[in-house]
C-alpha cells in the first residue's frame, strides 16, 4: 500500500494570494475617488464573466449542474451578505464634483475582504486539482460572491451619495 501525501497548491498561488491581500490593503486603506457615473462598470464586467464562466462549465460538464447552481445561489448570497458588511464599515463623503463621491475602507474592511477569500480559498484547496469539473465550478462561485459583494458595495454607496446630496451632509459617513 502506498502512502499518499498531502496535496499542497503550487508556489504560484501563494504569490497571487500576497498580491490579492497586498492589493486589497493599498485600495481599502487609502481614500479614492469614485465617479457615480461608472460605479457599476466593474461590477458589470465581473457580472458578464462570472455568467460567461456560470453557463461554459454547465454546458461543458452538464453532469454537475444542480451542484454548480447550489454552489451559485450560496455564492450569491454569501457575496451579497460580505458586500453589505463591507459598506457598513466604508466611508462615503460628497466630492468637489457633481457625480463624485470620496471612498475610504477600513481595517475591518480589509478583513472581510481576506475573510471572504479566505473561506472560498479554504474550499478551493479542499478540492482535489485534478478534479476539473469542480475546479471549474469553484472558480464559477468565486467570480459569482466577488461579483455580488462588488456590485452592493456599489450600490450602498450610490444610495449614501444620493442621500448625502439630499440632505446636505458634508461630514463623511458610513456607506450602510
Amino acid at each position: 500500500m502506498t502512502q499518499q501525501t498531502p496535496h499542497l497548491p503550487p508556489l504560484y498561488l501563494f504569490a497571487v494570494l500576497l498580491f490579492v491581500v497586498g492589493r486589497f490593503l493599498i485600495r481599502e486603506l487609502r481614500e479614492r475617488k469614485m465617479l457615480l457615473s461608472r460605479l457599476y462598470v466593474l461590477p458589470g464586467i465581473a457580472g458578464c464573466l462570472a455568467l460567461f464562466l456560470v453557463v461554459t462549465t454547465a454546458f461543458l460538464f452538464p453532469a454537475t449542474t444542480v451542484l454548480l447552481a447550489g454552489e451559485t445561489c450560496i455564492s450569491l448570497g454569501v457575496g451579497l451578505a460580505v458586500g453589505l458588511a463591507v459598506a457598513h464599515f466604508t466611508t462615503v463623503r460628497l466630492g468637489e464634483q457633481p457625480g463624485s463621491v470620496y471612498v475610504l475602507g477600513s481595517w475591518i474592511t480589509v478583513a472581510i475582504w481576506i475573510g471572504a477569500l479566505a473561506l472560498r480559498w479554504a474550499a478551493r484547496l479542499a478540492i482535489p486539482m485534478a478534479d476539473v469539473t469542480a475546479t471549474q465550478s469553484a472558480n464559477a462561485a468565486l467570480l459569482v460572491m466577488v461579483t455580488a459583494a462588488l456590485a452592493m458595495v456599489r450600490y450602498r454607496v450610490a444610495l449614501k451619495a444620493k442621500f448625502l446630496r439630499e440632505s446636505g451632509i458634508v461630514t463623511p459617513v458610513s456607506a450602510a
